[in-house]
């Protein structure tokens, strides 16, 4: 079980820190993220029941219910914005039913940076990260969900630059052994150790909830630290 885990683990390794040109389409069009200093007070949210994004990367996503579809089309029309967020799980104990399926306070917002209409009437985007988030209130009067939301600062100290680099060397160490048993290609250098840190957190193969405890990480060195625990934990 647990190789096998692996296994797909390695598989969806996938580095999608830029994805131009990914829908390319006559329907596609572009635009920059913003800074993370104009997350606005208000945005649409998003809530996904394993994808979560994380600061620096970018996310590609098929946009398909009709409220989503409206979102999108809204987010177009203004600051390009959304916020990705995790939706608890029926076994998470903080799980409460309701008419609106519970999601965890922080998330992560986007810009829309490629959209692209496709064959089913849905979209295909691509969100690039804009800033961390923790939801205050959510507010009605939309088909989809609207948050009132504070933004969270990455921390990044320049006395943690040498840690965060020896973290990367640990964490490069251990994919290079699922490599070695597994048949997984050489892990992806030339980007900035907390791309790469963020990079391996998005895309690899871990419980949800996991994920989004690395995202709630305070910046990249104590995500850097969780993954290594989590992933010395997969290691069979």
């Amino acid at each position: 079980m647990q190789r096998a885990k692996l296994a797909r683990t390695a598989a969806c390794l996938v580095w999608i820190i830029a994805l131009p040109g990914l829908l390319a389409g006559q329907a596609t069009t572009t635009g920059g993220a913003p800074a993370a200093s104009t997350l606005p007070p208000e945005i649409p949210i998003m809530p996904m029941a394993d994808a979560v994004l994380f600061p620096t990367l970018s996310v590609p996503l098929h946009v398909v219910a009709p409220r989503d579809r409206a979102m999108v089309l809204d987010a177009l029309k203004s600051d390009r914005i959304i916020g990705i967020v995790l939706r608890r799980p029926e076994s998470d104990p903080d799980f409460v039913e309701g008419p609106t399926p519970p999601i965890f306070p922080i998330g992560c917002a986007g810009a829309i940076t490629e959209v692209e209409t496709v064959a089913d009437g849905g979209y295909d985007i691509v969100l690039q990260a804009v800033a961390r988030f923790r939801i205050t209130r959510e507010d009605t009067g939309k088909p989809y969900r609207i948050a009132r939301v504070t933004a969270i600062p990455e921390a990044r100290r320049a006395d943690e630059t040498s840690a965060l680099q020896a973290e990367r060397q640990t964490l490069e160490t251990l994919l290079a052994g699922l490599s070695g048993r597994i048949g997984m290609g050489p892990v992806p250098q030339g980007r900035s150790d907390e791309t790469f840190v963020n990079g391996v957190a998005q895309r690899v193969e871990i419980d949800p909830l996991d994920r989004e405890k690395l995202l709630e990480q305070a910046g990249p060195l104590a995500r850097a630290r969780l993954l290594i625990d989590l992933l010395k934990k997969t290691t069979p």
